[in-house]
């Protein structure tokens, strides 16, 4: 036996390049599988510059947009032109694309809008929406924040401790902006496939803990695609 640690089969290194173009074709050939077995399948999308290249190849690739829906999985309590906004990130990259192309249909974007008079912000409007085309994410695709976080489920936050619901209202995160809507924990679990995105010198931490089987998902939320029905990390770390 040689003294190397074993490879972890859901941990791919590599250029960030190489990556993204992985990312998406495992992505992409999951969605095409779920939408030809089911009719529909529904993508969870979070923003950040981490995801921005994955969507640039996912858009590029030929799949039954059609039959997909696009929603989000962390988003901002702001307008959907503020640059504080994930859509800011998932509409150029992915869904302008998609629908200039005439390959994804209008109806099957599903922006959170945030309603400022609402007590919730929204959030359960969102939920009501996202139950009317199923309820359940089928591909996830997120990024690890330096401190583990994923969506916005933050370690030993009420956030990660929450399930039993699809969508849920983050108040007093710990980086602002301090309310949030983000996917549960129960709902990204749920999917059959989470791609997670661990990319930059400042994503050590997040990364060590990830790979260390004695942090748990309260230290590390991003650990939760390990739950999923397959889950895979990104690094070029």
């Amino acid at each position: 036996m040689s003294g190397e640690p074993p490879v972890a089969d859901w941990l791919l290194r590599g250029t960030r390049e190489a990556l993204d173009r992985q990312a998406a074709e495992a992505i992409g050939a999951e969605l095409a599988e779920v939408a030809t077995e089911r009719g529909r399948a529904v993508l969870g999308v979070v923003g950040g510059r981490s995801v921005a290249g994955v969507f640039e190849h996912l858009a590029a690739l030929e799949l039954p947009w059609r039959k997909i829906h696009i929603v989000m999985a962390d988003e901002r309590m702001c307008d959907l032109d503020s640059t504080e906004s994930n859509w800011q990130v998932v509409e150029p990259t992915l869904v302008r694309p998609l629908l200039q192309s005439g390959r994804l249909l209008p109806e099957h974007t599903h922006p959170f809008v945030w309603d400022p008079e609402a007590e919730d912000g929204g959030v359960a409007r969102y939920s009501r929406q996202f139950a009317a085309i199923g309820g359940r994410i089928d591909v996830a695709v997120l990024s690890a924040g330096e401190d583990g976080h994923t969506a916005s489920l933050f370690p030993h936050h009420a956030s990660i401790r929450t399930t039993g619901v699809p969508y849920l209202l983050v108040e007093e995160a710990p980086k602002p902006p301090t309310r949030r809507l983000s996917a549960s924990r129960s709902l990204l679990e749920g999917a059959r496939l989470a791609a997670l995105m661990v990319y930059g010198e400042g994503k050590n931490d997040a990364l060590e803990m990830l790979e260390d089987p004695e942090r748990t998902l309260l230290d590390c939320p991003s650990k939760l695609v390990l739950n999923s029905r397959r889950g895979l990390a990104f690094t070029d770390l």
